[in-house]
């Protein structure tokens, strides 16, 4: 991957993430699938675009997209309380607490 293609990922990266703090949420999802290559960013791709869907109210499929960063990183607070969240809203309390 070149210096461009990186700072382009950068740039969508927090792109996406500037929509999500907006609560404007089809346009987060946008810059993410704008990504040409997720290599060695998908921990960030994976973990935005679950908690986007997450902020949707579509917990069972952001579980997927959290899970999908779990494999990755599978101590990071953030994403733990992420997936706490969504099991606890998807009837799996005993995941929840235990996440």
């Amino acid at each position: 991957m070149n210096d461009q293609s990186i700072r382009r990922r950068s740039r969508l990266l927090t792109e996406a993430e500037g929509y999500l703090a907006l609560g404007m949420y089809p346009q987060a999802l946008a810059a993410l699938e704008a990504i040409p290559d997720p290599t060695g960013a998908e921990f960030e791709i994976y973990f935005q675009r679950g908690d986007i869907l997450r902020h949707q109210e579509q917990h069972a499929q952001a579980l997927v997209w959290l899970q999908r960063a779990c494999d990755l990183k599978p101590n990071n607070v953030d994403l733990l309380m992420a997936m706490a969240w969504c099991y606890k809203r998807t009837a799996q309390l005993p995941r929840a607490i235990t996440s």
